[in-house]
């Protein structure tokens, strides 16, 4: 992380928290977004009026500003996507390998977002051997989820699909909060990620790899206004789509 080369973290100068996919899968089956997990690094900390699926929340390291961490997906940065510096609560913790939390001052390898530091999250690569898991889950307020992932190839081409939905009808925030119960409609939360990866070994010595790579988040949020004339019932809500495309060759 000090090099931007691989390395061990015991041989990193600076402050490097590592999320393994373990820790991540268990908490994103219980629809914990990024952001919720990231919480639980110490130096980070959230900020927003709800822990609601997709309701806005800024994250700060070490008390600077949401908009100067930097945050990677894939080596790509992905800042500046939305008001909360980066949309980490849309993207989906079951394609995620790991996540790197470099803390403190980088911006002498990464830019002035990285004044805080650097959230590098990666996702899973394709594999040789065949392996595919599956998730179905329902809950209150109608919140569904499903998602699967399947991966495997040869020894010359391998391949990996993701596609996970989930929604929910939501709740009301302002039903009995106020006496006029003004916007009480419940707000509903759709989020729908897909990805698909393919790598090459052409040559017989696999000292050489290429890649293609897409992925593509589309969600929808709604909120409670409150306060908006002349009765506050307007169909608050967000949109947001991220889409990637990359190439690499090793």
């Amino acid at each position: 992380p000090t090099t931007k080369q691989t390395q061990p973290r015991k041989d990193s100068l600076a402050d490097v928290n590592v999320i393994t996919a373990e820790q991540i899968q268990s908490q994103a089956q219980n629809n914990k977004s990024l952001t919720h997990i990231l919480s639980n690094v110490p130096g980070i900390q959230l900020s927003g009026e709800s822990t609601l699926l997709g309701q806005g929340q800024g994250i700060y390291i070490r008390g600077t500003n949401s908009d100067q961490t930097q945050v990677l997906l894939d080596g790509v940065p992905i800042n500046s996507l939305d008001l909360y510096g980066s949309p980490l609560r849309f993207l989906s913790g079951g394609d995620i390998s790991k996540i790197e939390i470099l803390q403190g001052n980088s911006s002498h390898l990464y830019g002035a977002n990285a004044i805080g530091g650097v959230i590098n999250i990666f996702t899973n690569q394709p594999t040789k051997d065949l392996y595919a898991e599956a998730f179905a889950g329902y809950g209150s307020n109608n919140t569904q989820k499903y998602s699967a992932l399947i991966s495997g190839g040869n020894d010359f081409v391998q391949g990996k699909i993701f596609a996970e939905r989930l929604k929910t009808d939501g709740i009301s925030s302002q039903r009995y909060a106020l006496s006029t119960s003004r916007d009480a409609d419940n707000d509903g939360y759709k989020n729908n990620n897909f990805a698909v990866g393919v790598n090459f070994t052409p040559f017989a010595n696999k000292r050489q790899k290429f890649g293609l790579n897409y992925r593509q988040t589309i969600a929808k949020v709604h909120y409670d206004s409150g306060s908006v004339p002349p009765n506050g019932n307007f169909d608050d809500r967000s949109n947001i789509r991220l889409r990637q495309f990359s190439a690499f060759a090793d």
